[in-house]
């Protein structure tokens, strides 16, 4: 009898703790939630801001796409002693794909085509001086769909105010 009141007390105890331990994880759960709603931000364009100027596909500005935000950073390319803003717009996700775009006085000024494992650099002229932009992307796939057969290097020069292809290269993957 003694040796059953012991068993069913320890039983007692561990479904306390056990009751203990869900009513912390609920209250933990619940403070989470209230504090990452109270800090969220409502996802609204500001009254003040005129969004018939961007209506049309070619200015509408970088934005989100399945969870990949764009990556903005500032730099003169085009040798007016101003910053742009260079734009990495990621889509989609996957084999990395992306563009460039250069915003200058909120109007989208160069805008690249999508490729798939995209990337960028500023153009740095023999001088010093930086010139427009340096995009590589895959130009090709091998029969796979997965590994680049090509790349391709396009080389962006900004001259009598827009943005002119001055050079594409193309380099061939080796086989392993």
């Amino acid at each position: 009898m003694r040796y059953e009141i012991i068993e069913i007390r320890n039983k007692l105890y561990e479904m306390r703790i056990k009751l203990v331990m869900l009513l912390l994880l609920v209250v933990v759960g619940a403070v989470s939630y209230s504090v990452g709603k109270s800090r969220s931000r409502p996802m609204s364009v500001p009254e003040d801001v005129e969004v018939e100027s961007v209506s049309d596909e070619q200015q509408k500005l970088p934005s989100c796409d399945v969870g990949r935000c764009p990556d903005y950073v500032s730099a003169d390319i085009d040798g007016d002693s101003l910053a742009e803003s260079i734009v990495y717009q990621p889509w989609g996700m996957t084999k990395g794909a992306g563009s460039v775009w250069v915003i200058k006085n909120d109007e989208v000024v160069f805008r690249s085509d999508v490729g798939a494992m995209f990337d960028y650099k500023v153009n740095e002229e023999p001088d010093g001086q930086y010139n427009g932009l340096v995009v590589v992307f895959v130009d090709e796939f091998d029969q796979s769909g997965v590994w680049p057969k090509s790349w391709r290097e396009e080389k962006w020069i900004y001259e009598n105010g827009k943005y002119v292809l001055g050079e594409t290269k193309t380099y061939n993957v080796k086989p392993w």
